[in-house]
């Protein structure tokens, strides 16, 4: 058993509950300022660090801008030289495929190459956008044109129709061959009678012109006829042929003088060799006659103008 609860025993309880709370008021008013002293503490420290780092950024500024600045300014200047070298480049370019231009127009007589190389060197000059290279592109377009004006033989179209002439020489008539050898014709049925008939001195008469007449042979003389022995009728076929493939081969070359050269050499060998009154030979004629006179690789003008412009321009 427990023993009473007396009224001193729970004053006694009262105050050290009492005693209690106040000791833990104490300590959390203690706590509590030493809180706040901490937090002062890490205020000042960070105001503190906030400090150092705004200076050091400051320095950093201080040292790297003018540094950053250079750096931009250096590159500003790289650009403007690129850009300079680059403009310098497409300039000399240009001045380049001029030089070509003129060469395959004076030398080689290259009318497309001489285009192309101006359309090239036009497209080098426009990259640039620069209005005071007007002048010079203005000069280009001028010879282009020029250029352009010119006659222009279609080389396709000559090499189908020499190709035509090739495929059909076969079948053309050659001049006539050699004749065979004479060979006397039997007695007419009138001379045979006679000789079976008549007395010896009609026989004789009889012998001695039949005898004459295997002697002596008139025959008319065509000059217009040329006698071909069978291997020469095979070789003429084959060197006209010759001829033709070369004219041929010359046209898609863009060889004017060889073009010409064998077309007359293929007309050369039609006269000689081959009927002059058939109606495929005459046509052949014709056509040989027709592309000779075509001017494949016509004169062209002197392409300088826009070269000495371009070099004059600053």
């Amino acid at each position: 058993m427990t023993a009473p609860e007396t009224p001193s025993r729970r004053w006694s309880l009262r105050v050290l509950l009492l005693i209690a709370v106040i000791a833990a008021g104490v300590a959390g008013v203690r706590y509590d300022r030493q809180l706040k002293r901490e937090l002062a503490r890490l205020e000042t420290e960070l105001i503190a660090e906030r400090s150092v780092a705004a200076r050091l950024m400051n320095q950093h500024d201080a040292v790297l801008a003018p540094r950053v600045a250079e750096l931009e300014r250096q590159q500003q200047q790289l650009a403007v030289r690129v850009d300079a070298g680059r403009a310098t480049a497409q300039r000399a370019a240009a001045e380049y495929l001029l030089l070509v231009a003129a060469e395959r127009a004076q030398l080689s007589g290259d009318l497309d190459g001489a285009l192309s190389a101006l359309a090239l060197a036009d497209a080098q000059l426009s990259a640039l956008r620069e209005p005071r290279l007007n002048p010079a592109r203005a000069a280009i377009a001028a010879e282009r044109a020029a250029l352009q004006a010119l006659p222009r033989a279609d080389r396709s179209a000559l090499a189908l129709s020499l190709s035509a002439l090739i495929e059909r020489a076969p079948q053309w008539p050659l001049a006539a061959s050699v004749p065979m050898p004479f060979e006397p014709s039997k007695l007419p049925p009138a001379v045979a009678a006679t000789t079976g008939d008549a007395d010896w001195p009609a026989r004789v008469w009889t012998s001695m012109k039949t005898a004459l007449a295997a002697v002596f042979v008139l025959r008319r003389d065509e000059a217009s006829v040329r006698w071909l022995p069978p291997e020469q009728r095979v070789l003429s076929a084959q060197i006209l042929l010759l001829r033709l493939e070369g004219a041929r081969l010359a046209a898609l070359s863009g060889d004017g003088a060889a073009l010409r050269a064998q077309c007359r050499s293929a007309l050369d060998a039609l006269a000689a060799h081959y009927k002059s009154d058939d109606a495929d030979v005459v046509a052949a004629r014709i056509e040989l006659e027709r592309i000779a006179a075509l001017e494949l690789n016509p004169k062209l003008p002197a392409l300088g103008r826009s070269l000495d412009t371009l070099r004059a321009l600053p």
